[in-house]
């Protein structure tokens, strides 16, 4: 998927969480797209950012983020997951309207 469809899905979709995938707020970056950050339940942990998100989307401390989380049990690093959205303002109030936050 090229630049210009990537920006358009990653601020107009509406994603939603799932089983594998929770809400988390980025508390800092650690650089070489290596993001800390807090979980619902207030635990933190380091997560990646895909390649396909690089230069496109910025991940800045504060904001919430969609991070899928499925395999991390599988990791024998310190990563407990992946970022699959940064999410926008409306994207936040889409997931508290629908009763997921």
């Amino acid at each position: 998927m090229g630049r210009k469809h990537t920006e358009r899905e990653a601020l107009e979709s509406l994603p939603l969480p799932d089983e594998h995938v929770c809400v988390a707020r980025a508390s800092g970056a650690r650089g070489q797209n290596l993001h800390d950050v807090v979980f619902a339940d207030g635990t933190t942990g380091l997560c990646t950012l895909p390649p396909r998100f690089r230069n496109v989307i910025w991940v800045k401390r504060g904001h919430y983020l969609l991070v899928d989380t499925s395999q991390a049990a599988q990791r024998d690093n310190k990563i407990t997951g992946e970022i699959t959205h940064v999410l926008q303002p409306m994207q936040v109030r889409y997931i508290k309207q629908q009763g997921l936050w």
